[in-house]
């Protein structure tokens, strides 16, 4: 998934020393020669992982938000049902309009309950916010990554290009 521990401080530990050559008081001419790292990236794994997370928060919260909506429905079908058990009769023109809204309370309630449905997969692997926060700092270090190889630079350490374009 990401670099290891080891790998990292290789990394670190050869900047380090390359800096440290950098620094050391050389011949100003030996060193002018900078080369840059001017290769594009050609894939961008922070903005992926950062696209994985949003859609998988976005496929909990739409979870959460049917679960809510489900408890809702079945208070007004709940509402619906003791105004028929307990009510007052009423002409058969009402009767009629509340069996077809309680006929569209259901039908909203199954679409509801057919999407939580789906969704609870997803909601059990990834509701953790632990895992949420290390694909947030998995994203933050392919960043850091990304960084670091756009300032690596390389210093000349002799004259030996100099010498070679002179002698053309």
């Amino acid at each position: 998934m990401g670099r290891s521990t080891k790998s990292k401080n290789r990394s670190r530990m050869s900047q380090a020393f390359l800096d440290s050559l950098i620094n050391k008081e050389t011949d100003e001419a030996v060193r002018k020669p900078v080369l840059h790292n001017d290769i594009p990236f050609e894939v961008q794994p922070a903005e992926h992982i950062r696209d994985f997370v949003a859609t998988m928060k976005d496929m909990i919260s739409r979870y959460h938000e049917g679960r809510r909506k489900i408890s809702s429905l079945e208070a007004e079908m709940q509402d619906i049902l003791h105004f028929i058990e307990m009510g007052k009769d009423k002409d058969i023109q009402k009767g009629f309009k509340l069996y077809k809204r309680l006929q569209e309370i259901r039908k909203e309630r199954r679409r509801c309950k057919n999407e939580v449905e789906l969704l609870a997969p997803v909601f059990e692997a990834f509701s953790e916010k632990n895992l949420m926060s290390q694909l947030e700092s998995l994203a933050d270090e392919c960043d850091r990554t990304k960084k670091f190889i756009d300032g690596r630079s390389y210093v000349m350490k002799t004259q030996i290009l100099e010498d070679f374009f002179e002698t053309e």
